[in-house]
């Protein structure tokens, strides 16, 4: 795990030939998993941590920054996801979620 140009050693899953490191987003997701197992209260924690510490900027941007590492751990087979109809859909917004939109021009 690199910190600041930094070899660390961190705590790990392993699963066959995968390996997850519990560090940053990835820690908190699994805290908040923890406790929640709908996206709704998923994505609701992840704003209450990311506006409750506004004065911790680098907890903050692991906050915001969690929902692809959602998406990453769900399509790596470390979180099993699942649609309940009755359900809403989660939404993606495009601000403050850490995904970046493809701007690219043809040339």
């Amino acid at each position: 795990m690199s910190t600041q140009g930094r070899v660390k050693r961190a705590r790990s899953y392993f699963r066959k030939d995968r390996v997850l490191p519990i560090t940053g987003e990835i820690e908190l997701l699994i805290k908040i998993l923890q406790q929640e197992s709908k996206l709704s209260g998923v994505m609701e924690t992840l704003a209450s941590i990311a506006h409750q510490n506004v004065s911790n900027q680098a907890l903050a941007q692991i906050a915001w920054n969690a929902p692809p590492a959602l998406e990453a751990m769900i399509h790596d087979g470390w979180v099993k996801a699942s649609y309940d109809r009755s359900l809403p859909l989660g939404k993606i917004l495009r601000q403050g979620t850490g995904f970046r939109w493809n701007r690219d021009e043809v040339l």
